[in-house]
C-alpha cells in the first residue's frame, strides 16, 4: 500500500506493485465460484439482486478492497453455503435487511469488514465450525443481533466492536452453539440490555 514507489532499471522486465495480477476483479453482484482464487471488488457495488455475492466453492477469498455492496434495504449482501477455507476481508457492507453475511462456512475468516445498518450484520443459522471473525465494525443495525448464530461451534471472535445495535448486539441461540470465544469485543449504544 505504498504511495511512492521509486525504481532505479537499468534492463526492461516486468515489475508488479500491489494487489497480485492475478486476482479476479468483480465489479456488479455475481457467484465466486473458482475454487482457489481471489476476487476483489474494483468500484462500490449497488445489490440489485439477492444475494449480490454468492460464494460456491472451497478456498476462495473476497477482498472488498474498501469498497461498499449497499442493499435496498432487503436481502443478503454475501451467502455461503457449506463451503471451506474461506476469506471476506476489506469490505463494507450496507443496508440489508436480512443479513451482511450468511454462512455455513467451515475453517474461514471475516477479517476488516465494515457492516452498517443490517438486520443481522453476519448470521450463522446453518451448522459452520472453526469460524475466525475479527477486526469488524458494526454500527446501526442488529433487529435480530449483529452476531447471529442458532448453531455455530469452535469459532473465535476477536476485536470486533458493536455500537448502536437496534436490538441484540450479539444472539446466540439454541443447542448447537458451543465452545465459541469472544476476546476483546466491545458493545456500545445499543438498545436492547439483552445479551450485551
Amino acid at each position: 500500500n505504498a504511495t511512492t514507489i521509486i525504481f532505479n532499471v537499468s534492463a526492461w522486465t516486468n515489475y508488479s506493485i500491489g494487489e497480485s495480477n492475478n486476482d479476479i476483479l468483480v465489479s456488479a453482484c455475481r457467484d465466486l465460484d473458482s475454487a482457489g482464487t481471489t476476487y476483489r471488488l474494483i468500484n462500490n457495488i449497488t445489490a440489485l439482486v439477492d444475494p449480490c455475492i454468492r460464494i460456491a466453492n472451497h478456498n476462495i477469498t473476497l477482498n472488498g478492497a474498501g469498497y461498499t455492496i449497499t442493499g435496498t434495504g432487503t436481502g443478503v449482501g454475501d451467502l455461503a453455503g457449506g463451503y471451506s477455507n474461506i476469506t471476506i476481508k476489506n469490505l463494507k457492507i450496507s443496508n440489508f435487511a436480512t443479513t451482511g453475511i450468511s454462512s455455513t462456512w467451515r475453517d474461514s475468516l471475516i477479517f476488516n469488514n465494515t457492516f452498517t445498518n443490517t438486520s443481522r450484520g453476519i448470521n450463522f443459522n446453518s451448522p459452520a465450525n472453526g469460524i475466525n471473525v475479527t477486526n469488524n465494525v458494526f454500527t446501526g443495525g442488529g433487529s435480530s443481533g449483529e452476531i447471529y448464530a442458532d448453531r455455530l461451534i469452535s469459532s473465535f471472535f476477536v476485536n470486533n466492536e458493536i455500537n448502536g445495535s437496534n436490538g441484540n448486539a450479539i444472539f446466540l441461540d439454541g443447542t448447537s452453539v458451543y465452545n465459541n470465544t469472544f476476546i476483546n469485543t466491545t458493545i456500545k449504544n445499543t438498545n436492547s440490555s439483552s445479551y450485551d
